[in-house]
């Protein structure tokens, strides 16, 4: 935990002692960066051991550039920090989840004539064709009102 890795460091006996590592670890280093010079890191970590987590917002548009920049704003005015340290905090994207994806893995049905169908063939009652196209849906996170 108190050695510089990098690129010409790196080897496999760093990656057999990072493997070693455990939450119990992980929680002991946080506790100790909670109260380090950098303020990303040290309010990252108070925001975990204290439970308390970024908001999100989920939308099915992609939200306005004016609603992030806002957020982006007062929390660089508040804290008097830069945009980079501010993008550890609000940030946006957008998630993807397909219940049933009929090229990669079909679902077959076996009916008491021995003939094998797709289901979304086969099914009347579940409207799989709906299952199978993406939803996509975009998030925000961003702090509550005290960090």
């Amino acid at each position: 935990m108190n050695s510089e890795i990098n690129a010409e460091s790196f080897n496999d006996d760093t990656l057999v002692i990072f493997s070693q590592l455990d939450d119990y670890d992980i929680v002991a280093a946080m506790k100790d960066w909670q109260n380090h010079d950098d303020f990303v890191l040290s309010n990252l970590c108070q925001m975990i051991l204290e439970r308390r987590l970024l908001k999100i917002k989920i939308k099915n548009k992609a939200f306005k550039q004016s609603e992030l920049k806002s957020h982006f704003d007062a929390l660089m005015k508040r804290y008097n920090i830069s945009k980079s340290e501010a993008e550890y905090f609000v940030f946006q994207g957008e998630l993807s989840n397909q219940a049933y994806e009929n090229k990669a893995q079909k679902i077959n049905v076996l009916f008491k004539s021995g003939k094998i169908k797709d289901i979304v063939k086969a099914s009347h009652q579940l409207n799989l064709k709906a299952l199978s196209k993406p939803i996509t849906k975009y998030y925000m996170c961003y702090p509550k009102k005290k960090m």
